[in-house]
């Protein structure tokens, strides 16, 4: 009978501090924040786009000095590739870029960027590369006839 109550009593505490919400969860503060961007969000294929980042503190103040890295995390072909060094280090005004060429392939790039042990994302949506415009002296004016004008 002993055990039972004391199996009872635990239970009860137990509940009890799951009922009251006692329970408290510490995080880390906050060290800033980085944003991504691109030149260009919708390149053809074949074309290169400079991905800029920057980071900032908590109080909205460049960080110059800290060390970013980018990385292509989806790509929808094979070639895509960092024309500069993917390791960057942050300008006076937290800026970091690096120089993505989006590949051969139609489809979405994503590239994200590290920093401060925070990420950031950015979408490139490759076209399909256009087809190269007629020379103008091969272009020539439709026939319409002559109107009636005869």
């Amino acid at each position: 009978m002993r055990k039972l109550t004391g199996l009872l009593m635990l239970m009860l505490i137990v509940s009890g501090i799951a009922v009251s919400g006692s329970v408290v969860a510490q995080y880390a503060p906050p060290v800033g924040s980085v944003t991504l961007v691109t030149t260009n969000s919708s390149p053809g294929a074949g074309s290169a786009v400079v991905i800029t980042t920057q980071v900032l503190d908590v109080n909205g103040v460049p960080i110059a000095g800290e060390q970013c890295s980018f990385a292509i995390a989806s790509e929808p072909g094979t070639d895509a590739s960092f024309a500069t060094s993917p390791m960057t280090v942050t300008d006076a005004q937290g800026i970091a870029s690096t120089t993505l060429n989006v590949g051969s392939t139609s489809g979405l790039v994503i590239v994200k960027a590290s920093c401060l042990g925070m990420e950031s994302q950015v979408l490139v949506q490759v076209s399909r590369p256009r087809p190269p415009a007629a020379p103008l002296d091969r272009l020539q004016a439709p026939n319409t006839g002559d109107g009636g004008l005869r």
